[in-house]
């Protein structure tokens, strides 16, 4: 501090002095204290800091080159890792990309052409059961006669049906069940078997153009579901995007007319000469409806991606009640009572409604069970008593 002083005034006191003491210059960017050790000291570090990666690069290929096995190790090891690396990164694209899936499932799911709900289903699948039994009770047919077998070369069901009636049918309660069965049969058969695209339209050239074209699309559908390369919900979401299409050409739905239409020919035999014309037309009009009714339970069940069905059950291959109770029960027994019932199913009267979600838990679900008829255990096993069995 004394010293600062001391220039202070001998610079104030001498003005040349001052100006004639050596000034020396301070470069910029370098941090220099009047020359001493330290300026030396930075440039020296700056200078080795820029030669250091060269010159241990040229080391590193000077020791691999000393010792070229070594070395080869080396690089093997570190080409097995960046492969290992490879493939973690292409099992993390791969969740992330299920991921994204999954995400658009449930965006297709809550945002799709039609939500549709068990509550819903099950009650237009129960509405449906009920006209099928109202159909089957109409005063318009006469039940207390067996029909003489009908021979038709062009419908096979219904020459094995009438065919049967009179060696299974002993009551008209017995005949109007098995009409009841039948009914159903058709309608599996012609409605909820296949997808319903909305494109069968009934007479002309264009139409016929139509129809054929949703017979190839059910079976490009079934094409698709049966090859184990093509995942399922991919088929719920192409068949739900067609729906869709179809749905905005504005056709007309037609195709329960046809399916009433082919019913109603089907039991003309059985169809009462003492009805009147009023209960002929009333029952033409509950076919009709119950036709239309069943089309639009497809529909709502094919618009939708939790996978509901309408099924059958194949008796040659689950013969017995008791192997099916989770998902069937009896209403009757054939050509006899109740208290006559064997485990032996006759025929099902109304197939079960089910859900199989491809997306949700991918497991089935018995929304309502199947209703099925009974065999009578023959007459020489209940001579004998049921305690004998």
């Amino acid at each position: 501090m004394g010293n600062l002083r001391e220039y202070s005034r001998a610079d104030s006191r001498n003005p040349g002095q001052a100006a004639s003491r050596p000034q020396v210059e301070q470069p910029e960017g370098r941090w220099r204290t009047n020359g001493d050790k330290s300026s030396r000291v930075v440039d020296h570090c700056m200078s080795t800091s820029k030669q250091q990666e060269p010159e241990t690069e040229k080391n590193g290929l000077e020791d691999g080159l000393r010792n070229p096995e070594q070395e080869v190790v080396k690089q093997e090891q570190t080409v097995k890792d960046l492969r290992n690396e490879n493939v973690e990164l292409k099992q993390k694209v791969a969740r992330v990309e299920a991921h994204i899936f999954q995400l658009k499932s449930v965006i297709l799911g809550n945002v799709g052409t039609q939500k549709t709900f068990d509550d819903e289903v099950v009650g237009a699948f129960s509405q449906l059961r009920q006209l099928t039994q109202q159909v089957a009770a109409s005063s318009a047919f006469d039940l207390s006669v067996i029909p003489q077998p009908v021979l038709d070369s062009k419908n096979q069901e219904k020459t094995d049906f009438y065919s049967s009636l009179g060696q299974t049918t002993a009551s008209p309660k017995d005949f109007g069940l098995r009409l009841r069965a039948e009914i159903f049969s058709l309608l599996e058969h012609l409605i909820f078997s296949r997808t319903c695209f909305g494109l069968k339209q009934g007479g002309g050239e264009g139409n016929r153009e139509l129809w054929d074209m949703e017979d190839w699309l059910n079976k490009f559908e079934k094409l698709l579901l049966g090859n184990p390369k093509v995942q399922r919900c991919k088929v719920t979401d192409w068949r739900i995007v067609t729906l869709e299409c179809v749905d905005m050409l504005r056709i007309p739905e037609t195709y329960g007319i046809l399916v009433a239409r082919e019913i109603d020919g089907f039991f003309h035999p059985i169809r009462s000469k003492h009805a009147t014309r009023a209960q002929h037309e009333e029952l033409s009009r509950k076919i009709s409806i119950t036709c239309q009714r069943a089309v639009e339970l497809a529909k709502m069940m094919q618009q939708s991606n939790r996978g509901y069905e309408v099924r059958n059950i194949n008796i040659e291959q689950y013969p017995l009640l008791s192997s099916l109770e989770h998902c069937a029960e009896a209403l009757g027994v054939e050509n006899g009572k109740i208290s006559e019932r064997s485990d032996a199913l006759a025929y099902v009267l109304f197939g079960m409604l089910t859900r199989t979600s491809p997306r949700i838990d991918g497991e089935g679900k018995i929304l309502v069970k199947a209703e099925v008829i009974l065999k009578k255990i023959p007459t020489y096993v209940l001579g004998r008593g049921l305690g004998n069995l």
